[in-house]
């Protein structure tokens, strides 16, 4: 195997993708290099053999329990990733300084020195990505699911779920074990009390519905939500959470260019996660958990709280554009007259979220900024 990994570096995010003689193995993203609690997401791609099924595409959310403080940090933790998930290379990749056409920089103790960072706006070219995207400074009107969207809070999201189906999962005595296609399956996008009663109906359990003012310890789908919850925002308090760089600078482009913008969140921390990230105030509006179950909208995949919001920002969804990572907040957006429907694959999958309607695929916001070419480098 003649395996290279290829490297971006931008400011304190970093692209990169595994390669063997040109076929891509995995590609990913490291969020926060040089700070505290560095994310990464690696996402595994088996190649596609001649009279085979395509093979499962893996993806893997990690957050460092220690500093990556430059380049070298960031390989060495995506090697680690590798070795543990996959894909197994047989020796080190050879590690290749690259933009769209890059040229190769073998010598991984020279990349924070070499390493171009003007910004961290811009990421290497990924085979998912589009061709045809969207101009956002067009729209009428623009409305963005937040966790895996606009900040890495689905990752706080999937570690509080696994504690908690892990503990009531094997307390209850079901041995089918919670994973993370389970996640994106069975809860991504989805309020709450919906998620879980959709993972329990996939292990044949169910259980009183119960009171939104269920304890935590309640056995009812409400109190196993309320459980959650207050493991994710333990979590959010002690951890705190930044903006995606790439989600943070198109928001940034679209406010200058005075597009009205929103969000639509089938979460009910929405309004604590936006002020910890501190971009609440790009936005005019908010659709919430909190709204959705005051309004009595029902949960994504119903087109409702993508129609809602539309009907507060004050935009016709045939000349606006939804931007989600979800299948099922996919599925919603088209399903309420969404003309543009961005799909953003953090895990979820390109071909799960073009079958819910998605129009277009990226795997990071900065592939919507103005004048960044669709495969590589805007600049």
């Amino acid at each position: 195997m003649s395996a290279e990994l290829l490297i971006d570096r931008r400011g304190d995010a970093l692209t990169y993708r595994v390669q063997d003689d040109g076929v891509e193995l995995a590609h990913g993203t490291v969020d926060g290099v040089g700070r505290p609690l560095a994310h990464i997401v690696h996402t595994v791609r088996p190649p596609v053999r001649p009279g085979e099924p395509a093979p499962t595409v893996l993806s893997i959310r990690h957050r460092t329990e220690q500093t990556l403080a430059d380049t070298d940090d960031a390989v060495a933790a995506i090697l680690r990733i590798c070795a543990e998930k996959g894909p197994a290379l047989g020796e080190t990749p050879r590690v290749v300084l690259a933009t769209l056409g890059g040229s190769a920089t073998p010598d991984p103790s020279a990349m924070a020195a070499e390493a171009p960072v003007p910004d961290n706006r811009t990421v290497p070219r990924s085979p998912i990505v589009s061709e045809d995207l969207p101009d956002l400074r067009r729209a009428a009107g623009v409305l963005f699911d937040l966790d895996g969207v606009l900040t890495p809070t689905a990752e706080v999201h999937m570690r509080a779920w696994q504690a908690v189906f892990d503990e009531v999962l094997t307390r209850w005595g079901v041995t089918e074990p919670y994973t993370d296609a389970d996640y994106f399956a069975y809860v991504d996008g989805k309020k709450r009390y919906d998620g879980v009663a959709s993972l329990l109906r996939s292990r044949n359990v169910e259980i009183p519905w119960g009171e939104v003012t269920d304890p935590p310890e309640a056995e009812t789908i409400c109190g196993v939500g309320n459980r959650k919850n207050a493991a994710f925002a333990a979590a959010l308090r002690s951890e705190g959470i930044a903006p995606y760089p790439g989600s943070l600078a198109l928001l940034e482009q679209l406010r200058a260019a005075e597009v009205p913008m929103g969000v639509v969140s089938s979460s009910k921390n929405a309004p604590e996660v936006l002020a910890s990230a501190g971009i609440r105030d790009f936005f005019r509006i908010v659709v919430d958990g909190v709204v959705a179950e005051h309004e009595h909208l029902a949960s994504k995949p119903a087109p409702d709280m993508f129609r809602e919001g539309a009907r507060m920002l004050g935009v016709d969804p045939s000349e606006a554009i939804a931007v989600e990572d979800a299948v099922s907040g996919v599925a919603s957006a088209a399903s309420a007259g969404y003309a543009t429907v961005v799909g953003v694959d953090r895990g979820a999958g390109a071909d799960a979220l073009r079958e819910a309607g998605a129009t277009c695929i990226v795997d990071d916001l900065a592939r919507l900024l103005s004048g960044a070419e669709p495969g590589g480098d805007p600049h």
